[in-house]
Parts: structure tokens; C-alpha cells; sequence
């Protein structure tokens, strides 16, 4: 289990910091302390599904690509992996666009 919390720390660090971010504004935005984010990027600490799925939706990446261990042997190998899990972001978010659009134009029509 240490090995996951390790590879969820590196990776949020990660993403942290290539969108210029701080511990403090991550934990601002998620509502959540910035010592938190510290024991979870150091693999101290783990998360729950709530806060993982709401911090990948902030990072606008897949769940799955905050499980995928980032180092120089294995990027390659999982390259296909994490092509895949953002392909299925994508396809998500624009079926949740769909279905939105599909209910403002249903709810358009009952008002008419």
C-alpha cells in the first residue's frame, strides 16, 4: 500500500507543479490543509476516493493517471496506459456535455 501512496504523492506533486501551483492554493481549492497535501506528496498519507476524484477533476486528468508511476524505465511502457485513460477522459467529459445539452433542449421543448 506504501508503494501506491508513494506513486499518488509523486504524482499530484507533479501535476502541482507544472501548473505552477502551491501546496497552500491546491489545498484552497480543494478545501483541504496545506499539511495534508504535504503527508500525501511525501506518501505518508493516503486519500479518499472523494478527495481523489476531486483533485484529478481540479488537475483535469484521469483518475487512473494519478495511479501510473512516472520514471524514466517505465514512461514508455505506460505510455499506451495513459493515452487510454485520457482518451477515456475525454470521452467522458464530452458525453456529460452531450447528455447536458440533450436535457436543456428537452427541458426547452416541455416549456414550449
Amino acid at each position: 500500500m506504501g508503494q501506491i501512496k508513494q506513486i499518488l504523492g509523486d504524482n499530484i506533486r507533479r501535476l502541482r507543479v507544472s501548473k505552477g501551483w502551491t501546496q497552500v492554493y491546491l489545498a484552497d481549492v480543494l478545501e483541504l490543509t496545506p499539511s495534508f497535501f504535504t503527508l500525501v506528496e511525501s506518501g505518508q498519507r493516503g486519500m479518499s476516493l472523494e478527495v481523489i476524484e476531486a483533485t484529478a477533476k481540479v488537475f483535469d486528468v484521469p483518475v487512473a493517471s494519478l495511479f501510473i508511476e512516472h520514471n524514466n524505465s517505465n514512461e514508455s511502457n505506460d505510455a499506451p496506459l495513459l493515452r487510454n485513460a485520457e482518451l477515456l477522459h475525454l470521452k467522458q467529459k464530452l458525453l456529460q456535455d452531450i447528455q447536458k445539452s440533450l436535457n436543456e433542449s428537452i427541458d426547452a421543448l416541455l416549456i414550449e
